[in-house]
């Protein structure tokens, strides 16, 4: 297997990405300038160097310091630590902040909902979920909001955050909800826009 078809492996991992889309990537590459592609080597690498995941949010953020652990957003002392949005990625914790209707704190549970993970609670961090919210949570909390993609598998996770947690709730004394209408069948949080996000957080159940 020679450079191009490691490559062209590789690129077939991205979301969305087949190996014809692959293989078109690989020849744009070829079709660049050597400095190119020395430069974007140099910022995967620094990507992944000064990028980490938020102690408390789980959210990637790039680091001020080497041993900086909690991201902005998680050191804002202007945020209602009594409601916890509880989101698939960062993409779409970014899509949420972007529509200003929500001023709570976030947990990015890293994946997407799936109808055949065998372990989708480790694989969501369910459990770092229930120790970071006795730890940085317990009374403070009132309402943990699921906000999964309304689609099969985000249906899943939901049912699966929900049930994790549900002793939880009923220890410390906190609603477990979920957006409600707003949000249509299939609907990815990564392309909200503010006003259907807002319907949604109002109309949670």
């Amino acid at each position: 297997m020679d450079s191009r078809e490691r490559l062209t492996n590789a690129f077939k991992h991205f979301p969305g990405i087949g190996p014809r889309q692959a293989k078109r990537f690989v020849y744009f590459l070829l079709s660049r300038s050597e400095s190119f592609s020395r430069e974007l080597a140099k910022e995967l690498e620094k990507l992944h160097k000064n990028t980490t995941r938020c102690a408390i949010t789980f959210q990637h953020f790039q680091k001020d310091n080497p041993d900086q652990v909690q991201s902005p957003l998680a050191q804002d002392e202007t945020r209602d630590w009594s409601r916890l949005l509880v989101v698939e990625t960062d993409m779409d914790l970014e899509a949420i902040e972007s529509t200003g209707a929500y001023d709570g704190m976030y947990f990015v549970l890293g994946t997407h909902g799936s109808l055949t993970d065998d372990d989708p609670e480790a694989r969501a961090h369910l459990p770092d979920l229930k120790r970071i919210i006795n730890e940085h949570y317990a009374e403070k909390l009132s309402e943990l909001i699921i906000a999964t993609s309304v689609t099969p598998e985000g249906e899943r996770l939901r049912e699966t955050v929900a049930h994790f947690l549900e002793d939880t709730a009923d220890e410390l004394e906190f609603r477990i909800s979920t957006l409600g209408r707003g949000l249509s069948t299939g609907t990815e949080l990564e392309y909200i826009d503010e006003n259907t996000f807002t319907h949604a957080l109002k109309g949670r159940s």
